[in-house]
């Protein structure tokens, strides 16, 4: 099993770079957001596949590991919601549907708080 993980973890880092790389050519400028986010990812991986190996870095890492699993799903969000938004820059009704888009977005993000604050739902 730990050859698995090796090679999804290598795999993976291999596929980060390759995506960073890119965006440091000049795919950043267009997509800010995402190139965030990769950094983020990266570097959260980094920390997470050294924290596996080391037994007081896993203790410390662990306190951090929710949190840091909600900021990359919220930035997840975020580029979601950066690619609708550049879909939409030709459209007629931009100004419309970006008010309906961000809105419904944070709709979802305060019906998530308090479903996640309830003890019952988790």
């Amino acid at each position: 099993m730990a050859y698995f993980w090796w090679i999804t973890l290598l795999v993976g880092v291999a596929l980060q770079v390759l995506v960073l790389a890119a965006l440091m050519r000049g795919g950043g400028k267009r997509f800010r957001v995402l190139y965030v986010y990769m950094i983020v990812l990266f570097l959260t991986t980094a920390v997470e596949a050294a924290a596996l190996y080391n037994a007081n870095l896993f203790r410390q890492a662990s306190r951090y590991y929710w949190t840091i699993d909600a900021v990359r799903q919220f930035l997840i969000f975020l580029v979601v919601l950066s690619f609708i938004r550049q879909a939409l820059e030709k459209s007629t009704r931009r100004a419309v549907l970006a008010g309906l888009l961000w809105g419904g977005a944070a709709v979802f993000g305060l019906v998530s708080l308090m479903l996640t604050r309830d003890p019952v739902m988790g």
